[in-house]
This record gives structure tokens, C-alpha cells and sequence, in this order.
């Protein structure tokens, strides 16, 4: 699909690839599922777009073959969706983040604040630590912007976190679990 282009805080071109996936199994039980997927080509960060996800409703079985036809629909559905996903991101790009705001969302985000920061175990404040540096770097690369603390989730997700499988953990694991929240986190201080 055309990928979203925009100027960030930083007078950098700022390009994310959009994609649409289409994901099935061949179990019998797994439904199919469509969705646009992000990939941001500054710091190679991917997520599924929060709220573009369908399931549609069909099983990959012997006797549902013909069903299959029903994905141009869906796809278009999905497909929609484009025009509203990049203004979004622009628009994020725009808003200026305080450390107040970063301090907020962690709190969502994760469930704890700074302040309870050395009252957390070694692992979660190990945790925080990374993702903390995780939006910095993002912050250098983009302005101190909500497109820059998003992307700085998403950094963590895609090349700080621990997974057994980078791509399972960030499509459809935890690690997506924390971009999906993310995006609506930084999606309602628009």
C-alpha cells in the first residue's frame, strides 16, 4: 500500500510502510484475520494498527472453500481504513510531549509511575529502564512527540524485549498487547 510520509519534529522524512496482512491457519479452528500492519523504515519498528484488525467469519476448513471469495470484502473494509491511519500519525507527530505526559502514560501503560520506581523489583524497574531509553532514543530521532513516545513502545517491542520469536511477540503476543495499548494511550491526548 502507499506508505505514510510526513516531515517530523526533526526535519527528517519520516516513512512508515503500510501493509495489509492476512493471517489463517489450516487447523479447523483458527479463524482468519485481516489486519494493516506498520513499519516504520527510520528505527525498522512494526506494529498492527490498533483498530484495523477484522476476523472474519470462516474457518480455513475443506467445506468453506468458496467462503474465501468473501476477503475482497473484508480487505476493502480494512483497506478503508488508510486514509484515517495516516492522518492519525501526522497528527501525533504534531503534539508535543512534556515528561509529565511520558510519566502519565508509563503509568497507564504499565501500571506503575516513576515515583514507585524504587520500590519495584530488579526485573520490572529493568523494564522500565529500557523502555524509558527506548523512547529517548525515539525522542532523538523524532521530537519529543506522541509519534515519538508510540514509536518508542514500539521500539522496545521490536529489537529491547525479551521473545523467544521477535515477529509472534509483536504481531500477536505481549509485545503487540503493548503496541495496541500504546496506540490508544497516545491516540486520546489528540
Amino acid at each position: 500500500m502507499k506508505p505514510i510520509e510526513f516531515i517530523n519534529q526533526r526535519k527528517l522524512n519520516d516513512i512508515t510502510k503500510i501493509s495489509l496482512s492476512i493471517i489463517t491457519g489450516f487447523d479447523g479452528y483458527t479463524k482468519t484475520s485481516m489486519s494493516l500492519d506498520s513499519f516504520r523504515l527510520a528505527c525498522l519498528n512494526g506494529m498492527v494498527v490498533k483498530d484495523t484488525s477484522i476476523n472474519v467469519s470462516f474457518k480455513n476448513t475443506k467445506g468453506n472453500i468458496g467462503r474465501a471469495s468473501s476477503l475482497c470484502y473484508d480487505a476493502s473494509r480494512v483497506i478503508a481504513n488508510m486514509d484515517n491511519v495516516a492522518e492519525q500519525f501526522k497528527q501525533l507527530n504534531s503534539l508535543d510531549i512534556l515528561e509529565t505526559d511520558v510519566n502519565k502514560f508509563m503509568f497507564k501503560l504499565l501500571g506503575y509511575s516513576q515515583k514507585e520506581y524504587n520500590e519495584l523489583n530488579a526485573n520490572k524497574r529493568n523494564i522500565l529502564d529500557k523502555i524509558n531509553a527506548s523512547v529517548g532514543l525515539e525522542f532523538s530521532r523524532s521530537g519529543a512527540t506522541a509519534w515519538g513516545l508510540l514509536n518508542g513502545i514500539t521500539h522496545y517491542t521490536n529489537h529491547i524485549a525479551n521473545a523467544k520469536n521477535r515477529e509472534d511477540y509483536i504481531y500477536f503476543d505481549t509485545g503487540a498487547k503493548m503496541n495496541t495499548k500504546a496506540q490508544g494511550l497516545v491516540l486520546a491526548m489528540l
